[in-house]
């Protein structure tokens, strides 16, 4: 009796190390033995059986059991077909389009063989002949009888006026 007495108190004290658990160490009572013989080693145990033969040492399954459960089968999703396009060589893009004229066409006249065009530029009428520079921006490079030909000399663009019909 003293020496049952003696292993209890040595046991409270003393414990078994974590990592060797009496019931998986081979000292399995007969019962479990043979519990843990009649089932299959390659399925799975469920979590309550598995709770039930080893205790508090509960392992956890591969399982979820906070996963959505449904009647259908979770989907199946195809693989996504990519198509790869043949990368251009980026060509260069074309100059925007020049500003429109700020002019208008008021009135023609020809004086002494000289051809003289009377422009305005919102209140204000301005006199173009053909070689002029009107305000420092455009040069008056022709004077046809259906158009004039403008070219802005910030950038060489050449732009044209049409000169509306009239009745002579």
């Amino acid at each position: 009796m003293l020496a049952a007495l003696a292993a209890t108190v040595a046991a409270i004290f003393y414990p078994a190390p974590d990592d060797q658990d009496p019931d998986l160490s081979g000292a399995v009572p007969a019962q479990r033995q043979g519990a843990a013989a009649t089932r299959a080693p390659s399925t799975p145990a469920a979590p309550a059986a598995v709770a039930t033969q080893h205790g508090p040492d509960w392992v956890a399954s591969a399982d979820d059991p906070f996963a959505a459960r449904g009647w259908q089968p979770a989907p199946v999703t195809a693989p996504v077909a990519r198509t790869v396009e043949a990368v251009q060589a980026n060509e260069p893009t074309p100059p925007p389009p020049p500003a429109p004229l700020p002019y208008q066409f008021v009135g023609q006249m020809v004086d002494g063989g000289n051809q003289i065009v009377y422009l305005s530029r919102g209140d204000q009428v301005l006199l173009a002949r053909k070689g002029e520079t009107l305000e420092g921006t455009y040069k008056v490079l022709d004077i046809g009888a259906t158009q004039i030909e403008f070219e802005m000399l910030s950038s060489g663009l050449r732009q044209t006026l049409p000169i509306p019909a009239q009745d002579r």
